[in-house]
């Protein structure tokens, strides 16, 4: 059954955001705070590597791939609705349509259900998943792992935009542009971090992460403060964050993810995954160390962890684990004991 309510949320042209240094991905287990959890899937055996994304694919290409849409949208949205969709959020169910294309995706948004137990907005994107990545012919069953698609949490009292301009973020914004990009930005990378893919045919997987960059041209830049000073622009002004790392969505019940949509007598599959905002420094502690000796610490659910320093809700101004916190020095501790 179609739940969903289709709002009148439109989207105009935009440059689309990623990236000009390479995704990162490791090998790991799924921990979080130094606790092995349940998981919904394995993760592909790849061992570190920097990934560089390749070009541009060509004008046609790109524009076949936005327009064709998700694989079966029915049948992912009809499974995101039995996980994320109750009588006390249905009505709230709604979606940011890419009327002109110019993403290729859609925005799907569940708001927070007591029922469920789900104190949070879940945002989740349509259409990646009608085109194949280019997964490296190392990673084995290569075929489980060639679509996706991305989502986002959002706090229960985060207001929502009334439309997308997909402008990205710049150090000279006004204010009125500033207070609009607060509520916009999540919603902004999501669909960025879709159209690099669409645009390039990468791959995206678990623990994968990128700096801030936009599409200029036909590259993809990190976007500085100057030609003088290399510190990068956050996605929102104000704020730390600056990097991306894409996980498992362990948190949410079995069965969520992989979506097994029917296709052709055969059963293909549709990876999610949650995408994490870092700060530069996070993401740099990351690099310097893997996941399991940094991310697994200090993001997961401070619903049930408090002392979780990045919580998988969204906080734009939140402090960073590194700098602030100094969380590399606590990891250290804890190890040694």
């Amino acid at each position: 059954a179609r739940l969903l309510k289709m709002a009148d949320h439109n989207t105009s042209d935009e440059e689309i955001d990623d990236d000009e240094e390479g995704w990162e991905t490791e090998e790991e287990e799924i921990t979080i705070c130094g606790k092995t959890i349940e998981t919904q899937k394995e993760s592909p055996p790849v061992q570190q590597r920097k990934i560089v994304p390749p070009p541009v694919a060509a004008p046609e290409v790109i524009m076949q791939r936005k327009w064709k849409g998700a694989l079966d949208e029915d049948f992912i949205a009809d499974h995101l609705e039995k996980y994320l969709q109750a009588d006390d959020n249905q009505d709230g169910c709604t979606v940011y349509h890419d009327i002109l294309n110019t993403a290729g995706v859609h925005l799907y948004v569940f708001p927070p259900s007591k029922i469920l137990k789900r104190n949070f907005y879940t945002i989740v994107t349509m259409g990646l998943s009608g085109m194949k990545m280019n997964v490296p012919a190392d990673v084995a069953d290569r075929k489980s792992w060639e679509r996706a698609e991305l989502l986002c949490y959002l706090p229960p009292d985060w207001e929502l935009p009334r439309s997308l301009s997909g402008a990205p973020p710049s150090i000279d914004d006004d204010e009125a542009a500033i207070e609009q990009q607060k509520k916009s930005w999540p919603f902004e990378l999501l669909r960025n971090l879709a159209g690099y893919v669409m645009e390039t045919g990468a791959w995206i997987g678990d623990m994968h992460g990128l700096p801030h960059v936009i599409r200029q041209g036909d590259q993809w830049i990190r976007p500085t403060v100057s030609e003088d000073d290399p510190t990068g622009i956050p996605f929102v002004k104000g704020s730390k964050l600056d990097h991306v790392i894409l996980l498992q969505t362990s948190n949410e019940r079995l069965g969520f993810s992989p979506v097994k949509v029917p296709k052709n007598g055969k059963t293909q599959k549709v990876n999610l995954y949650m995408v994490v905002p870092l700060t530069g420094a996070e993401a740099q502690w990351k690099r310097e160390v893997g996941s399991k000796n940094s991310i697994f610490y200090i993001v997961g659910e401070q619903r049930i962890n408090p002392s979780i320093p990045v919580d998988y809700a969204i906080s734009t101004f939140r402090k960073c684990a590194v700098e602030d916190l100094k969380w590399p020095e606590k990891v250290r501790k804890l190890q040694s004991k």
